[in-house]
């Protein structure tokens, strides 16, 4: 009961915290090479863009869901939500910015495969 308890509890703080941190820092069509800034708690997100968002706050989950195995027995439930907290937060929307936004900073100079899953680097 208590890992399910504790798993739910993350899917749910981590989709939240994405919506409201994470879709802003995230922004795939904005920002600087480190981050983005416009779209805080879903804020003027045009509607070709809730795809994009419902994805990467869907892989944050799965993120989390790896995590949350690996830390689940050996935490507090509090200290469990904070470091998910934490992950899908700021570490997840941070990375996916620098990867799949063209102004991040691991997307200049990169290819991809079709499926945007593999950078290949041009060096």
């Amino acid at each position: 009961a208590v890992v399910s308890t504790q798993s739910t509890g993350a899917l749910a703080l981590a989709v939240c915290l994405y919506w409201l941190l994470g879709a802003a820092w995230a922004d795939l069509s904005d920002g600087n090479a480190f981050l983005g800034y416009h779209h805080f708690a879903g804020v003027d997100i045009m509607d070709k863009e809730y795809p994009e968002v419902f994805f990467f706050a869907c892989v944050g989950g799965l993120v989390i869901a790896f995590i949350s195995r690996a830390i689940c027995e050996r935490m507090t439930i509090i200290s469990h939500l904070i470091v998910c907290g934490v992950v899908t937060g700021l570490i997840w929307p941070i990375v996916v910015h620098w990867v799949w936004s063209s102004k991040g900073w691991l997307m200049v100079g990169t290819e991809t495969d079709s499926g945007q899953a593999t950078y290949l680097d041009n060096a």
